[in-house]
């Protein structure tokens, strides 16, 4: 049961805070606690990216990803995205409007949820506390200004 004043994830919106106790329009979970979000953050590395072979899928597997609201899930379609974005740099391509489009609102959802959960700016903390520009998914995901005050 979700209290006046709560702080809640709302599938793709992010958080949100209860103003009113009553129906709610979308997906609405409980914020995860800061030890399961200090513990995603470490398991980070050790996610996979998301194995998308069908062109066509491409953009389905990126919001049903999104919109599950599952982390892991998130974290492997920023990881996918990166790389393919890696891949058209390459090949002397820029990066498609809907990878785009879907690593924003990734991103979004991922550190909106994790900054809550652990009251430190995400950039701050995943550059100084274990990561290098390497390990994770992208600059940008290290270098956004994310905070919850």
């Amino acid at each position: 049961m979700y209290n006046k004043g709560d702080y809640v994830v709302k599938i793709p919106e992010g958080i949100c805070q209860i103003e009113n106790v009553g129906h709610a329009d979308g997906q609405i979970r409980h914020i995860i606690t800061k030890d399961d979000a200090m513990k995603f953050i470490k398991s980070i590395p050790d996610i996979s990216e998301k194995d998308i072979s069908d062109e066509k899928l491409r953009e389905q597997e990126y919001k049903a990803a999104i919109l599950s609201g599952d982390h892991v899930k998130i974290v492997s379609i920023i990881k996918a995205i990166y790389a393919r974005k890696q891949e058209r740099i390459k090949q002397g391509k820029k990066i498609t409007a809907t990878d785009d489009r879907y690593f924003k609102q990734a991103e979004e959802v991922l550190f909106s949820v994790l900054t809550v959960c652990t009251c430190h700016t995400i950039k701050k903390y995943l550059s100084t506390n274990f990561l290098d520009k390497n390990t994770l998914f992208s600059t940008r995901l290290m270098y956004n200004n994310h905070t919850y005050k």
